[in-house]
This record gives structure tokens, C-alpha cells and sequence, in this order.
């Protein structure tokens, strides 16, 4: 077994051109959301399955910032309920 400090593992080119670390990881997936992942991957040219959830936990990280932002805009000033109704209206109708 080869122990080695985090982010000391080979350093390649990312899909952005960035030069970066990766870390080889295990995870356990359900099986059916490991074959549409699969599937996804090859009706999009996706690269790889790391590229795949690689690009996942990216976008889940950006929502999490945004996310967070928001609420602490809206503890500084909530909405009115006219204002919440409209975002409702505006983010969940057609």
C-alpha cells in the first residue's frame, strides 16, 4: 500500500486546460444510476465516468455557493411574500 499526502498524486490536464492533482477514490453507486451514468457517457461523448461525476460534483459545489449567497442576502433582507410568490412563479411555471 502506497500512503501519500492528499493532493500529491499525478498531475494531468484537466478538460478546462488547467493543470491539476488527482486522487484516485472508490465509491459504491446504485447499480441502476451506475448504468445511466454509462449511458449518459456514451450519447454525450463524455470522456470518462471520473470525467462524468467529476463535472457532477463541480455543478453540485457551484449550486451550493449560490445557494448559500442567497441566503445570506435574504438574512440581511428577507422577501416580501409578493416578491417570494413572484420567484415562485418565475423558477417553477411555465
Amino acid at each position: 500500500m502506497v500512503n501519500r499526502r492528499k493532493g500529491t498524486g499525478p498531475r494531468r490536464v484537466s478538460p478546462e486546460g488547467r493543470r491539476t492533482r488527482y486522487e484516485k477514490i472508490a465509491v459504491s453507486l446504485p447499480s441502476d444510476l451506475v448504468e445511466a451514468i454509462r449511458e449518459q457517457i456514451q450519447v454525450r461523448g463524455i470522456p470518462s465516468f471520473s470525467a462524468y461525476v467529476a463535472e457532477a460534483a463541480r455543478k453540485e459545489l457551484e449550486s451550493n455557493e449560490f445557494e448559500d449567497a442567497l441566503a445570506e442576502l435574504f438574512a440581511e433582507k428577507p422577501m416580501t411574500a409578493d416578491e417570494a410568490e413572484w420567484a415562485r412563479r418565475a423558477l417553477y411555471e411555465d
